[in-house]
């Protein structure tokens, strides 16, 4: 009997050490890799056709933003350079949904056993480089993942590159561990399971084809189906039946350490930004966090102030588990814990600091750039604790479900055709009147004095039936506004006012300068090549509304150079739904 008893307690003991074991990451050949204070040099040589074709590429998404294109980007070949040791014949291509899917500064993906079988660095087989485009410190990913991992969520690693390409100095990007099996062996001891990642995807009927299976057996998303179908009911969420799925206590640290740090662009805030891995020894889904190289920002640009500080719930399967007064108890237990334990301002703002000191010789920034970027850091962290304890320290309430303010529609279909004629202008500053705590702002840039300015006509249908509003209007040509998302993107810049009442219009068409060519060019507005931006109303009014996706079309260019007093002319032709 004694004997059986020191059996089974050496069976238990064994069986508590295995499950200690499985929910700690274990180490990995590449953890010297990823160190806090190691920035990683990069230098890629390629041939410049397969180079100016990499940067160029894009997502199709479809009219209305719904299509998601899994593979759209081409690897090509080329030989790097990594921390002083060649490796040659590696597979490289861009990466990126859209904010990041830029030209000027692409986010890289280099596959290293793309041509040569088993070839690998520090244990890794994937290299991924994000640029950082949102964000002018290049810290933010970092400090993001940094968070995550330290509050016990199931995250990636980050750390920091120099990426040079062909000789052209493209900066600091953030060193990514790659969402690939290695990641999952790292962090479940086994690799086995399905991946899926989201593209400003959700569990709703809508935005449920943005959820792509990456790889895995379940092919036809089966599993997955389950955990939909499971959402869509009308009755109380069952949480005994949701924790058969999905590893809630996983799902709420997530959840939690993405509201506090402020990443906006995320599942919780923003239904973007996430993988869903099925790990197949307990066959549950966790969500894994992406993209977050804007954040330490509340609400962010999309979402109306005055919403919640402790908690978003925009992804629909927040919105159902916020509906169970169980789960809103252990998430804001959970919040209190990450406040307690893991949110140290003094610690993130030494990270900050060694972050800046890291790159600061690799910086393409402008001071300016860098110093309006770290103070709003530095202002986040400081004040963070104190708005959301505030919260936790009264009862919980309902999300108020907001409206996104970036997208309009479905709706009444309107088509706008319109022509321009003006000059290339280099404006000294965005005017005062654009001044608003309104960020989507930002894409309406477009001052009320400029009316006068060159020639326009607009003219637009809706379901059919002719308007013709306007009767002012400004036009011009501009490199662009510094503080967007489009750096180096070149714009026309629009405005339409009425004198019989009808809100201003104010458009913006964001054009790829690898793509714009001096002289006459044809051009697809499809949010890449072309990036078409439509507000009404005063830009920061509660009247303002603004599309900053679902538009389609086309642009053609009469005449068109990126230089001062240069003449601008042609014509467009816009899809969309109507204000």
């Amino acid at each position: 009997m004694k004997r059986t008893l020191i059996t089974l307690a050496a069976v238990l003991f064994s069986l508590n050490l295995f499950a200690a074991e499985s929910d700690a990451p274990r180490a990995h050949a590449s953890d010297a890799l990823f160190a806090a204070d190691h920035l990683i040099q990069v230098e890629v040589k390629m041939s410049p056709e397969d180079w100016q074709a990499l940067r160029i590429g894009h997502r199709i998404t479809g009219e209305d933003f719904s299509q998601v294109v899994e593979r759209p980007y081409d690897y090509y070949p080329a030989n790097i350079v990594i921390n002083g040791l060649a490796i040659q014949s590696v597979g490289i291509r861009k990466k990126g949904f859209f904010g990041s899917a830029i030209s000027t500064r692409p986010s890289l993906k280099i596959k290293l056993d793309r041509y040569v079988d088993d070839q690998a660095y520090s244990g890794l087989d994937t290299l991924t480089f994000n640029n950082n485009n949102q964000d002018a410190t290049r810290a933010q990913t970092f400090m993001v993942y940094k968070f995550m991992n330290d509050a016990g969520a199931k995250s990636p690693r980050s750390n920091f590159a120099h990426i040079i390409v062909n000789g052209e100095d493209l900066g600091v990007y953030s060193h990514v561990e790659s969402v690939d099996k290695a990641m999952m062996k790292r962090l479940f001891r086994k690799s086995k399971g399905d991946l899926w990642e989201g593209y400003a995807g959700d569990f709703t009927e809508h935005d449920y084809n943005r959820i792509v299976h990456k790889w895995g057996k379940d092919d036809d998303s089966e599993k997955l189906q389950v955990l939909y179908d499971l959402l869509q009911s009308p009755d109380p969420l069952p949480v005994k039946a949701l924790e058969q799925l999905l590893d809630l206590d996983a799902f709420i640290t997530l959840w939690a350490s993405e509201v506090l740090i402020g990443h906006w662009d995320g599942y919780a805030s923003n239904r973007n930004n996430f993988y869903i891995f099925r790990e197949s020894r307990s066959d549950l889904f966790y969500f894994i966090p992406w993209g977050p190289d804007s954040a330490f920002w509340d609400p962010g640009p999309f979402l109306p102030a005055g919403l919640p500080k402790s908690f978003k719930a925009q992804g629909h399967l927040c919105q159902r588990l916020w509906e169970i007064p169980e789960v809103r108890t252990r998430y804001r237990a959970e919040m209190q814990r990450l406040l307690d334990k893991v949110w140290n301002e003094k610690k993130m703002l030494g990270e900050l600091d060694q972050a800046l000191a890291l790159t600061q010789p690799y910086r393409t920034v402008s001071n300016e750039a860098l110093e309006k970027g770290s103070a709003s850091i530095r202002a986040y962290i400081e004040t963070r604790r104190q708005e959301v304890q505030a919260e936790l320290d009264v009862p919980a309430v309902d999300w108020p479900k907001p409206e996104s303010k970036a997208v309009v529609g479905p709706g009444a279909v309107m088509e706008v055709s319109g022509e321009f004629s003006s000059v290339f202008q280099v404006p000294e500053s965005i005017p005062q009147n654009q001044a608003s705590a309104d960020p989507l702002s930002l894409f309406a840039n477009v001052p009320a004095s400029l009316i006068g300015t060159g020639t326009a006509n607009v003219e637009f249908t809706v379901d059919g039936v002719p308007q013709q509003p306007f009767s002012n209007y400004g036009v011009r040509a501009t490199p662009g506004d510094p503080d967007f998302i489009r750096k180096g993107y070149p714009m026309i810049e629009l405005i339409a006012t009425s004198d019989s009442g009808h809100p201003p219009w104010r458009l913006n068409l964001i054009m790829d300068p690898y793509q714009v060519v001096e002289g006459k060019s044809e051009l697809s507005i499809d949010h890449f090549t072309v990036w078409a931006v439509l507000s009404q109303g005063e830009p920061g009014s509660e009247e303002a509304k603004t599309t900053a996706f679902g538009i389609s079309g086309s642009l053609e260019l009469d005449q068109f150079s990126p230089k001062p007093g240069a003449p601008v002319s042609g014509r467009f032709r816009l899809k969309t739904a109507a204000f």
